[in-house]
């Protein structure tokens, strides 16, 4: 796990603790890291590290109309760093809590971060609100999460 913040941490690392009477959660391997994901991921990935799974949700990186160009290049370079650090046949999982990034929108950024790196993906699910969480607004609809199998991951440092 990586996150800037240490309460962000500390609380996951409680529902980890929580949950490991569940044989998937017992038997997985955790660490956490505390510090700005994209440094952490790229010394992760200069450093040659692979996981089976990498699931990447940072915060809103578009709060405004205006920011949503910036905003898809950081998606992008977040899954090129993803998918680096993601094991050929495993998963990554690229979420988004940005209203005005649309889920096709996100699924190019992770497409054109695919094509740079030569990495072969596959969509397997894409997922929004729950039913519990009605949207009411345009703009209600803001979280979102696109699941791929990685293929091949592409080239490696």
């Amino acid at each position: 796990m990586v996150d800037v913040s240490e309460p962000a941490l500390v609380t996951a690392e409680d529902n980890l603790r929580r949950n490991r009477r569940v044989g998937q959660v017992a038997a997985c391997r955790v660490s956490s890291t505390r510090g700005d994901a994209f440094a952490v991921l790229e010394g992760m990935e200069a450093d040659g590290r692979e996981f089976d799974l990498v699931i990447l949700d940072p915060p809103s990186f578009a709060r405004s109309a205006d920011q949503v160009p910036r905003a898809l290049g950081a998606y992008e370079r977040l899954a090129r760093l993803g998918l680096a650090l993601t094991r050929s046949g495993g998963t990554l999982v690229q979420a988004s809590c940005s209203a005005r990034v649309d889920v096709d929108a996100l699924s190019e950024a992770l497409s054109r971060a695919a094509r740079q790196r030569g990495a072969r993906i596959r969509e397997i699910r894409r997922t929004g609100h729950p039913v519990d969480h009605p949207i009411g607004f345009r703009f209600g609809g803001y979280l979102k999460a696109l699941y791929v199998s990685v293929l091949d991951s592409g080239t490696k440092n």
